[in-house]
């Protein structure tokens, strides 16, 4: 076999494999004696009959195209290593054999995009942290008291405070009333159902939350109304919530707001290390890995959109008739090449500074994991597969060595501040 490189750029190449003619040769007679045991010929035990005859009932068109695949299956993967190309799609040109001649084929291949990371150590992360404030202490125990609030059914018209029940009207089957909390509901529905009375019927609009023009409205029937009295913030409150005193109620919101504040800092600093690492990490990306990512998204689109018993055809469509078509498919083309920029320069990073996640570490993912699903772990494991825990695994020491590379910039950035 001879390989020869025709062309190269940074993500594609094209080169010629040649074939000598004993090799095609060996290349019939192999396919021939393969193709003898798998087709039945009448009159004749398997793996018996003539090649004549046997050729007569196969055709030699389809030989021919036995042979080019099994010649190429054989030496294509052969020249690659030869070259050292680190292929991701291949597309073959290849004519059909002819016995006694000499064979050749060209492949072309999208190739891994080989690109340099930046200097890690010169990006440096600008974004400040939340501490908790007074405020934000006095907001979460406000909300504290409202999850915990007794529901008062009232006679008088909706206040924009109040704890609602609706039902549809409709006059098939049994309808499921609906509960709506104003002080957390959308504005434009709050204005809607204040001042209306129990037993009054009314058409309610809602935001639509595919963002196309089209509303959806509701007639609903006021079936309940409930106003909130809140409990006093004092000691008795405290032992309903398993505390001691109101001082320690305040310590632990205080506590929780500050765990929160510290993870959302975190996701603030690992996305802004992220961005900029992009900004700084140029390269070209093959379409092939473009067109695969495409393909997956629209995938995970049409299961949503089945879950609501809608079809991606019938969305694409009412995209089309609302002219947000276009804008659709330029959105999805950007997600889909930053996710897969995202990804490739993250596995550069990984395999530059990381390491694999420990055995145990991934063990106790995998536990939790399987407890969400109420499975005992070696039911999860085998539902799971051997391919899915292998992708998994890399991708959890992934953001294991993304989030350790993080977090020494941060306690490095708060070491210079304390100086």
């Amino acid at each position: 076999m001879e390989t020869e490189l025709l062309d190269k750029s940074d993500i594609k190449a094209k080169f010629r494999v040649t074939i000598p003619a004993e090799m095609v040769d060996k290349g019939f007679q192999s396919t021939l004696t393969t193709l003898s045991r798998q087709i039945r010929v009448p009159g004749f035990r398997a793996g018996k009959a003539p090649q004549g005859v046997l050729l007569r009932r196969i055709g030699e068109d389809t030989l021919k195209d036995e042979v080019r695949e099994a010649l190429i299956n054989a030496n294509y993967p052969l020249a690659i290593n030869e070259l050292g190309l680190t292929a991701i799609h291949v597309n073959f040109e290849a004519e059909q054999p002819t016995e006694g001649q000499v064979y050749s084929f060209e492949v072309s291949v999208d190739l891994y995009p080989e690109f340099t990371l930046p200097n890690l150590t010169e990006i440096t992360l600008d974004s400040t942290n939340r501490s908790v404030t007074e405020e934000d202490t006095k907001n979460a125990i406000e909300q504290l008291a409202n999850h915990n609030a007794t529901l008062i059914p009232v006679d008088r018209a909706i206040s924009p405070k109040d704890y609602v029940l609706v039902e549809p009207v409709s006059s098939e089957g049994e309808n499921a009333p609906l509960p709506i909390d104003l002080e957390h509901a959308g504005e434009d529905l709050v204005k809607q159902l204040v001042g209306n009375k129990q037993g009054e019927e009314l058409e309610v609009t809602f935001a639509n939350s595919d963002n196309d023009s089209e509303s959806n409205s509701l007639e609903v029937r006021i079936v309940d109304i409930k106003e909130k009295e809140l409990p006093s913030l004092d000691d008795d409150f405290a032992k309903t919530l398993g505390l001691n005193d109101w001082n320690e109620v305040t310590a632990r919101v205080r506590e929780n707001l500050e765990a929160q504040f510290e993870q959302e800092n975190f996701d603030n600093h690992r996305q802004e290390f992220v961005e900029k690492l992009l900004e700084l990490t140029t390269f070209e990306i093959p379409e092939s890995l473009l067109s695969r990512r495409k393909v997956h998204l629209l995938e995970e689109l049409a299961q949503d959109l089945s879950r609501r018993n809608l079809t991606i055809e019938s969305y694409l469509s009412s995209l089309e008739e609302n002219g947000t078509r276009s804008e659709f498919d330029d959105n999805l083309n950007k997600r889909v090449e930053l996710e897969v920029r995202r990804d490739l320069v993250l596995e550069k990073v990984h395999d530059t500074l990381g390491s694999d996640i420990k055995d145990e570490d991934f063990s106790s993912v995998l536990e939790g994991l399987a407890a969400r699903e109420g499975k005992d772990v070696t039911h999860f494991k085998r539902d799971r597969g051997e391919s899915w825990l292998t992708n998994y695994r890399v991708l959890i020491s992934r953001d294991q060595t993304l989030s350790n590379l993080v977090r020494e910039k941060v306690n490095a950035k708060s070491s210079i501040i304390v100086e």
